[in-house]
Parts: C-alpha cells; sequence; structure tokens
C-alpha cells in the first residue's frame, strides 16, 4: 500500500514538476498578467510571472472598474527570488519558481531512491524489504518474516 501511494505521489509530481519546469522556462520569454476578483469578494488579483518568479498583487476593496496595479512602491532588494510587500490598500508577493520545482522534486527522488535500494537487495540476494541475506533461507526472511511472494 504505502509502495504504491509513493508511487502515485511519485508520478504526480513528476507532472507537476514538468508544467512548472514549462512555466519557468515561459517566465523568460512572455510576461502572463491575467487580472480578476476573487469570487464573493471585493478584492483583486493579478497573477504575473517573469524572469524565473511567480508574482501575485492584490488590492482589496476597489471599485469594479479595471485596478491600476501602480500604487505599490518599488521593490526591495529580493534575497533569492523571494520578495514580500505590503501597502496600506493591498500586497505583492513574488517566489522563484526553483522552490516549486524543487519542492515538486522530492516525491520523485523518493521514489528512485526507494526502487533502487529494492531492486539492489533483490539482485543480491537480500531482502527487499530489510536487507537481510536470504541465501540461506530463500523461501522467507528470518528477519522480517516477508515471503519472497510478498517482496
Amino acid at each position: 500500500m504505502t509502495w504504491r501511494l509513493l508511487t502515485f505521489c511519485a508520478f504526480l509530481s513528476t507532472a507537476l514538476l514538468l508544467v512548472i519546469v514549462i512555466m519557468w522556462i515561459g517566465s523568460y520569454s512572455v510576461a502572463l498578467m491575467p487580472v480578476g476578483r476573487i469570487p464573493g469578494t471585493h478584492t483583486w488579483i493579478r497573477l504575473t510571472h517573469q524572469h524565473g518568479t511567480l508574482t501575485t498583487a492584490w488590492l482589496p476593496d476597489r471599485p469594479p472598474a479595471r485596478p491600476a496595479f501602480t500604487d505599490f512602491p518599488d521593490a526591495p532588494a529580493d534575497i533569492l527570488g523571494f520578495s514580500f510587500r505590503r501597502a496600506t490598500i493591498g500586497g505583492i508577493a513574488s517566489a522563484p519558481y526553483w522552490l516549486f520545482a524543487l519542492a515538486f522534486a522530492i516525491a520523485p527522488a523518493l521514489w528512485y531512491w526507494t526502487a533502487r535500494r529494492k531492486f539492489r537487495r533483490a539482485a543480491a540476494g537480500l531482502c527487499p524489504r530489510c536487507g537481510y541475506d536470504l541465501r540461506a533461507t530463500p523461501t522467507r526472511c528470518p528477519e522480517c518474516g516477508a515471503m519472497p511472494a510478498e517482496m
């Protein structure tokens, strides 16, 4: 059960990682700026991605007309691509794409490491579950009790 769950998470995370990498590469050529209102509120949001960072800006309590996002002060020095600025009427937050790529790469790396260890142990005649030498007892692992059909 845990192996299937890890495999599912790894493949889902790999798909999301590919989407993030494509968006990361695209952020150096096209800046997307969708503007919209959060349903049920008076808060306007703008989402942009350019130069390797994903940025969102929000302006609460604006009139229904399309808001201007020019009332924010210039950005302070970013630290590793992160920035957060709060103004009296809203704010801007940005995070680099490498953070999202790193987060989505953890599950596939864990899956690869676990699968590699499992298959190496099986090829060396060891129990894939605990690593005990199975040459003397190939039908059942005396350490963890696993049978070859379970492994």
